[in-house]
């Protein structure tokens, strides 16, 4: 994730920053929030444990996650939740970016 920078684009004649922070966590346009709340769900199904709060340093250490006494592979599912949301959320504005 770190090949994204800070750039950037025209929506409807108007410039718009877009960096990691907003496109992952902030755009109120790209269905990011509905995608953490599905995946808090689903995590919530599946554990006990609390679901982790999201920010961009998680999402950049997403893959080197892991619980302590963790018997229920607990690390594994929520790196795998974090990485599946960030593609679906990366898709979605790609999605977005050809139908504007």
């Amino acid at each position: 994730m770190g090949a994204f920078y800070s750039f950037y684009k025209k929506k409807k004649g108007i410039q718009i920053l877009e960096n990691e922070q907003h496109m992952w966590l902030e755009c109120e346009n790209n269905g990011q929030s509905l995608a953490w709340d599905t995946v808090m769900s689903t995590w919530n199904k599946t554990t006990t444990r609390n679901w982790p709060n999201i920010s961009l340093g998680l999402i950049r250490g997403s893959a080197a996650i892991s619980f302590e006494e963790d018997f229920n592979t607990d690390s594994e599912r929520v790196r795998i939740l974090i990485s599946m949301t960030i593609w679906a959320i990366w898709k979605s504005i790609n999605k977005n970016s050809i139908n504007d």
